[in-house]
Order: structure tokens, then C-alpha cells, then sequence
């Protein structure tokens, strides 16, 4: 998307990511990636439809 090799691309993932996390922490006092954060997580490798059957179920029953 902004014509970075892909070396270039995995290394400005990681500094957004390392910005994330830190922004996260500090208004938070959570750890990132901590599941207990979360009210739902899904392992979306299961594939777009079942997904999001998978998230409508979960609404459904809150």
C-alpha cells in the first residue's frame, strides 16, 4: 500500500504495534493481550461466516 519492501512493511507493523501496546498499557494499567481484557475472543481462522455466527450467537445470548 505505501510501496515499502517487505522488510520495510514487517518493521513499521512492529512500530505500531510497540506504540499500541504502550498507549494501551498507560490508560489502562492492563496488560495487552491479556484474554481476561476481553469479553469475547475469536480465533477468526475458522473463516469469515462462521465468525461471525459465531459472534451473533454470542450477542444473542447477552
Amino acid at each position: 500500500m505505501y510501496g515499502d519492501s517487505r522488510d520495510q512493511a514487517e518493521k513499521s507493523i512492529e512500530r505500531s504495534d510497540s506504540a499500541r501496546k504502550a498507549y494501551y498499557e498507560s490508560i489502562t494499567s492492563k496488560n495487552w493481550g491479556d484474554p481476561h481484557s476481553y469479553e469475547l475472543c475469536v480465533d477468526s481462522s475458522i473463516g469469515v461466516e462462521k465468525t461471525a455466527d459465531l459472534i451473533a450467537s454470542y450477542v444473542k445470548m447477552a
